[in-house]
């Protein structure tokens, strides 16, 4: 069984591609915080609005029941 528990964007025309949902996560047992890993692509300098290129990961917790961004990082970080 599934529940849905937030609903932010991380994807969108001119920003974000997700190509495929395969996200990891991981627990922090202190924190009570889950911490959701995305691959993404997104938009160079030279890329077409809906062709972003650039390979990046998405860091979202779940914190306090909300799905909040921490961090995107480039795959050159």
């Amino acid at each position: 069984h599934y529940r849905l528990l937030d609903v932010i964007p991380i994807g969108g025309k001119g920003w974000r591609a997700v190509e495929a949902l395969n996200a990891r996560t991981t627990h922090d047992p202190r924190s009570q915080e889950t911490v959701f890993t995305l691959d993404v692509l997104e938009n160079g300098p030279d890329d077409a609005m809906n062709f972003p290129s650039i390979k990046a990961v998405v860091l979202v917790k779940l914190k306090k029941g909300r799905l909040v961004e921490v961090s995107t990082a480039g795959a050159s970080d």
